[in-house]
């Protein structure tokens, strides 16, 4: 098979693959793997975020013979995510929420951002958002062993025109507040350099215009505040998405069913429309590095410049760098007993992390000693063993605590994370 030969059929093969996925006919997608072992011998294998085996970006969330979970898996208490925000709906807690005044936009920092209860236009009214995070179990093309890939979707109460929808994901706890400023109340928390913005346009057929991917910098960036990181298109196509892509996004083309409590503006309640639903994934760690990520807010925009005022959101929780330190230690001693202590310092987040200090309060500095190194990656663990011989001025009984903190960057910068036993 010549070049050219080669080329159309990888592109038709990926497209059959993607639109057999988006056809929820389980009979046929047992094809898929013979087209893929194909293509494997012809030219290799080349992964992309949407086909890492890890989750289903297929315009539905339904969870269905191709690898990986799906909306639905998760939703239902199953899955292997890291982490997963839950379905979050936009009346929880009532009353809903929506921007407020010319300073909220994403181009400025939340400082400037104001809410206020109630619901924009139909078409901006988000209903639910979603967000899971995944650690890559093997290299697969450009996405490395370890990288952070970050899934996310939302719905929204009518599909009667164009949707510019963006996710924003925060290295700071960003929450509401009842400090009211005019006319609407102030969001907690601030920008830090290195939180990650992704948007995307996409027209009433649901077609993905672009999606694009922005780092906040504060300041020199290609977009003043913000810095373009990474430009991309439909998971699905057509065209077929390039095979090596980092980030992607698409919409359901057709009716598909919800699997949570759902009432579209027109159709069938428990049904999203056709461009009433949104999903995409992101490899966070090959565009932006090692970050510590902990909320999420879903957002639609009033027009589709990445500085155009804010409409809806959805917050929620996204916690993705977490430790855990146990200690263990002789229950019984007495005085001129060595007493052995064993600590175990383990990764549960989905990011690695770096070894900023471990200290003792009976035990002192135990950063340098043997057994924990620098870093540890995600589900890794690393185990500290020390004897102490018991004083005779030792109290009885003899309490001590031990605290370890790791960071998220390898210069040690970004929030602490922290746990003691």
């Amino acid at each position: 098979m010549n070049t050219d030969g080669i080329a159309a059929f990888s592109e038709l093969a990926m497209y059959l693959r993607k639109e057999m996925n988006n056809m929820h006919r389980k009979t046929i997608r047992f094809a898929i793997p013979a087209i893929g072992l194909l293509l494997a011998l012809v030219m290799g294998v080349a992964f992309a975020v949407w086909d890492l085996g890890l989750f289903e970006l297929d315009r539905n969330v339904l969870e269905e013979v191709a690898p990986g979970d799906d909306w639905e898996t998760l939703y239902l208490g199953g899955g292997s995510a890291k982490a997963f925000t839950g379905v979050l709906p936009d009346v929880s807690p009532a009353p809903a929420t929506e921007f407020h005044g010319g300073g909220s936009k994403d181009n400025l920092d939340i400082s400037s951002w104001l809410w206020k209860p109630g619901e924009p236009l139909d078409k901006d009214d988000i209903t639910n958002a979603y967000a899971a995070a995944y650690v890559n179990p093997t290299t697969q093309g450009p996405h490395l062993a370890d990288d952070l890939i970050i899934y996310f979707g939302l719905d929204r109460y009518a599909n009667n025109g164009s949707a510019q929808v963006g996710f924003w994901f925060f290295q700071q706890e960003i929450g509401l507040t009842d400090i009211r400023r005019s006319g609407g109340y102030e969001f907690s928390g601030i920008h830090t350099v290195g939180d990650i913005l992704v948007q995307s346009n996409f027209t009433q057929g649901g077609v993905i215009e672009n999606l694009s991917v922005f780092q906040w910098v504060g300041s020199g960036g290609t977009h003043g505040t913000l810095d373009l990181v990474y430009t991309a298109s439909d998971c699905v196509g057509p065209p077929p998405a390039p095979a090596s892509d980092l980030a992607c996004a698409t919409v359901n083309r057709g009716d598909t069913p919800s699997v949570w409590p759902y009432t579209p503006k027109f159709g069938s309640t428990g049904t999203f429309p056709q461009g009433s639903f949104y999903e995409g994934g992101i490899n966070v760690t090959q565009l932006v590095g090692n970050v510590c990520l902990r909320s999420v807010l879903a957002e639609t925009r009033s027009s589709t410049p990445f500085n155009a005022r804010l409409k809806d959101f959805v917050l929620g929780s996204f916690d993705l760098c977490r430790i855990d330190v146990d200690k263990t230690g002789d229950e019984v001693s007495k005085v001129t007993d060595p007493v052995d202590y064993t600590i175990t310092i383990t990764n549960t987040g989905a990011v690695t992390l770096y070894k900023e200090s471990i200290t003792d309060t009976l035990l002192l500095d135990l950063t340098d000693e043997p057994g924990c190194g620098a870093s540890l990656a995600p589900g890794a663990w690393c185990t500290i063993d020390v004897s102490r011989t018991v004083l005779e001025t030792d109290p009885d009984p003899l309490p001590n605590t031990v605290t370890a903190v790791y960071k998220g960057a390898p210069d040690l910068s970004g929030q602490a994370i922290s746990d003691f036993d």
